[in-house]
């Protein structure tokens, strides 16, 4: 689990928007008692917290550095192999877009990858620099997607972060289905 891992989820800040936003999670630091210290950047945001395992599942807890009142909640399935680890999750907090007073209870798909290195992934993007700090590098690689999302594609992030929810599928509550 400790390391990096690449994030991607729709921003739910914009609902009229259909942007991916793109983050990198580090787990920083496993504890005796069976949680974890991490942080999550998204370039603009950077947020400190906890996750712990419980329940089949993993739960985090994020609190915004500079707001102080943007927290997220996700909640994952626990990582799907050794070789090539996976997280698949839904992530939920309060928006109501960056500039806004009022708060929203909102929710996304969120879809995390393992990442064996930063310098695979530098080469994963032909990111050259080798002096790029973690917030650059979010933030380069957003640049990245938001041009071509098509970059996306060879790894089915699209498809794994994807929304939609037949009008048929929802009796009395959103329950997702997992893949």
């Amino acid at each position: 689990m400790k390391g990096y891992w690449e994030s991607y989820r729709y921003a739910v800040s914009n609902p009229n928007e259909k942007k991916v936003v793109y983050g990198i999670l580090e787990i920083i630091k496993l504890h005796d008692n069976c949680y974890f210290e991490c942080s999550y950047d998204e370039g603009e945001f950077l947020y400190h917290g906890y996750g712990f395992q419980g329940m089949g599942g993993l739960f985090f807890v994020l609190e915004e550095n500079r707001l102080i009142n943007g927290s997220i909640f996700m909640v994952t399935n626990l990582p799907n192999s050794y070789t090539k680890p996976e997280i698949n999750g839904i992530g939920v907090g309060l928006t109501g877009g960056v500039f806004s007073i009022l708060s929203i209870p909102a929710a996304a798909r969120v879809v995390f990858r393992h990442l064996e290195s930063i310098e695979l992934l530098k080469n994963k993007y032909a990111i050259k620099n080798n002096d790029i700090s973690l917030k650059e590098l979010v933030i380069t690689i957003q640049k990245i997607i938001d041009i071509d999302i098509s970059v996306l594609k060879s790894e089915n992030i699209i498809d794994a972060i994807d929304n939609h929810v037949p009008q048929d599928a929802v009796p009395y509550a959103l329950r997702a289905k997992l893949f």
